[in-house]
C-alpha cells in the first residue's frame, strides 16, 4: 500500500491542489511506499509544523511532532532511508507551482517519528472497531481464550484488512446468498469467509483425511494470497506469556507472521502443508483440518491491543482461530505447566 505523508511548515497543513494565484503556506511532501510506520521530527520557524496522513481521504488526523534535539539541515530533493522505509522528499503547494531551493526552505532530516502511521490500520489513531453482528455481541476478543479469525475488525479495506480483491468469494459466491447467516456472513466485504460444512453426500470437512475434526459450521478466513491482512482487537486480561495454537489448513505450507499494535510480534510462522496425496477428491485438499500446537510463543501486556495476522508466502490457507494459552511460571524441575 502506498501512502502519502505531509509535513507541514507554516499556518496551516495543506496537501491539496492550491489555485495559482493564492499565496500558500509551503509545505513538503514526502512520499512514502509500502508504509508499515514511520518515524520523524518537525523543525523550527515557524513553530507550527505537523504531519498528516493522506491517504486520498477528505480528513485527515494531524498529529503534532516533537521538536527537542535536533540539528538542522537543509535537504531537497534527497532520498533518505528510515530504517525500512525509503522516502523522497519534494517541494510542494508552491505559488505558480515553483519549486522551493534549499536556501528558501529548511528542515530537518527525518529521524524519529512522535506517531505511529500504518498502512495496517494501526496506532494511536486506528479506525477499525472490534467486530459485532447480530449474533456476535462479544466485542474485543479475550486472551487467554480463543480468538476468531472471521470476526476480525469492521473498518474496512485498508484499515480493518487488506485483500487482493474487494470480492469475498465465499459468502455469497461459493455460499450462494440465500438469507442463511452462514451462507451470507460479511458478504459484502473483501476478506473471503466460509463455513465448515458436514453431512454433505461427498464429505468436506468431516472427510478422513482431517488429521483434527473441526467444529461444524465454524467459520473461518479463507482463500488467502501473499500480502494480505487482518486486525482483530483483542483484549489482553494479564501480561504474561502465552502459548498460541492454530485451526487451520493449507494444501501448500507457506508462512505468516503477527504484529501487536502495529510492532512485530512475531518473525516469520512456517505453516506445516496439510495435503494428503492419497485424497481422491483435488479440491478436499483445502479442507483437511490440522491444529499446530504451541505456533509460538509470545509475550503480551495487559489491556486492549490490535493483533494483525499477515500472510507472507504462499497463500492458499484457512484460518479459523488463535487459541492463546498463558505460560505458567517453571514449576520446580525446570518444567513449565501450560
Amino acid at each position: 500500500m502506498n501512502g502519502r505523508i505531509c509535513m507541514v511548515i507554516g499556518h496551516g497543513p495543506r496537501c491539496d491542489n492550491a489555485s495559482a494565484d493564492k499565496e500558500i503556506p509551503p509545505a513538503v511532501v514526502i512520499e512514502v511506499g509500502d508504509v508499515r510506520s514511520v518515524s520523524g521530527h518537525a523543525i523550527g520557524k515557524p513553530s507550527r509544523a505537523a504531519f498528516r496522513r493522506d491517504f486520498g481521504k477528505p480528513a485527515m488526523a494531524v498529529v503534532p511532532l516533537q521538536r527537542e534535539g535536533l540539528a538542522r539541515r537543509r535537504r531537497h530533493g534527497q532520498v533518505s532511508s528510515l530504517g525500512e522505509v525509503h522516502v523522497r522528499i519534494c517541494a510542494a503547494n508552491r505559488p505558480r507551482g515553483e519549486n522551493m531551493g534549499p536556501a528558501r526552505f529548511i528542515f530537518v532530516s527525518l529521524a524519529v517519528l512522535c506517531c505511529s502511521l500504518a498502512a495496517a490500520g494501526q496506532g494511536k489513531d486506528y479506525r477499525g472497531k472490534p467486530f459485532q453482528d447480530s449474533v456476535y455481541h462479544g466485542g474485543a476478543q479475550q486472551i487467554p481464550g480463543r480468538v476468531q479469525c472471521a470476526y476480525y475488525d469492521l473498518g474496512g479495506e485498508g484499515v480493518a484488512y487488506h485483500d487482493t480483491d474487494a470480492i469475498n468469494h465465499g459468502s455469497g459466491v461459493l455460499n450462494p446468498p440465500d438469507g442463511t447467516y452462514l451462507n451470507q456472513f460479511r458478504m459484502n466485504e473483501g476478506v473471503d469467509t466460509s463455513y465448515t460444512k458436514f453431512h454433505r453426500d461427498v464429505p468436506i470437512d468431516d472427510n478422513p483425511y482431517n488429521l483434527v475434526l473441526p467444529p461444524e459450521n465454524q467459520l473461518y478466513v479463507g482463500w488467502t494470497e501473499p500480502g494480505e491482512w487482518f486486525n482483530v482487537t483483542v483484549k489482553v486480561a494479564r501480561a504474561g506469556t502465552y502459548t498460541m495454537d492454530l485451526l487451520y489448513t493449507s494444501n501448500r505450507g507457506g508462512t505468516i507472521s503477527l504484529d501487536l499494535d502495529g510492532e512485530k510480534l512475531t518473525g516469520p510462522l512456517e505453516i506445516v502443508s496439510t495435503k494428503n496425496d492419497a485424497d481422491p477428491v483435488a479440491w478436499r485438499q483445502w479442507h483437511h483440518w490440522n491444529v499446530m500446537k504451541d505456533l509460538v510463543v509470545v509475550s503480551l501486556p495487559k489491556g486492549m491491543h490490535v493483533l494483525t495476522v499477515r500472510i507472507i508466502t504462499n497463500g492458499n490457507m484457512n484460518f479459523a482461530y488463535f487459541d492463546f494459552k498463558e505460560r505458567k511460571p517453571a514449576a520446580p524441575g525446570g518444567s513449565n505447566e501450560k
